[in-house]
């Protein structure tokens, strides 16, 4: 019989809130989820640097284009994750959040917490784009150095790149990972249906037997 895990590690696994998906969208995870969009961000970044001078105008554009999509994306995943994340039937959750000593995530607490975590790089996408457009109404005080403004815009751009160049890299991990869950699920059926098959064949041969 599988053990269960300390009460201890039972109530660190399931703390709510930003702690709570920090443990289970562990930093390891976050660390490894950001080198392909870091790298995509320096090649994009080293091309405005090299062909553009009009960094304003493409933080604008950035920004503008944040503000259009992102909203609509992330109400379409809000709407999903609640509904994704009641999906199933009974047993079907009951064999997704199981738990040992040696496991004390189960796969739901998985699925959550990518799908969380997605939504949440999405929401800080569309923040960052929404800080930016506020920021770009102050008027720059005239006694601002030029070097200083102009760091302080390719930090920008920077920044807006990358976020939202990561909020994109991890929608195929979201995709996937529904995927994945829904595979699981038709495992389940299948298996629910061979054990019925095979009950009704056993009923039926003692039927036959009478």
């Amino acid at each position: 019989m599988t053990q269960l895990p300390e009460k201890e590690t039972i109530r660190k696994t399931h703390l709510p809130g930003f702690k709570g998906l920090c443990v289970i969208y562990s930093w390891k995870k976050f660390w490894k989820s950001i080198i392909k969009p870091l790298i995509t961000t320096l090649f994009i970044f080293l091309l405005f640097l090299l062909f553009s001078s009009d960094i304003i105008g493409i933080i604008k554009v950035l920004v503008e284009l944040s503000l259009n999509v992102m909203p609509n994306l992330l109400g379409f995943l809000l709407g999903g994750y609640a509904i994704v994340i009641s999906f199933g039937n009974e047993n079907f959750l009951k064999s997704t959040s199981l738990i040992s000593e040696k496991k004390p995530v189960s796969k739901y607490q998985i699925f959550s917490g990518i799908f969380a975590a997605t939504t949440l790089s999405i929401a800080f996408s569309l923040i960052v784009a929404f800080l930016f457009s506020i920021v770009s109404l102050v008027p720059v005080p005239l006694f601002v150095p030029d070097i200083l403004i102009k760091i302080i815009n390719y930090l920008a751009l920077f920044l807006m790149l990358f976020v939202g160049i990561y909020a994109i890299f991890q929608i195929p991990t979201m995709i996937f990972n529904i995927f994945d869950f829904s595979q699981m699920f038709h495992i389940k059926l299948v298996s629910e249906i061979e054990y019925d098959n095979q009950k009704k064949k056993q009923e039926n041969g003692k039927e036959d037997s009478t």
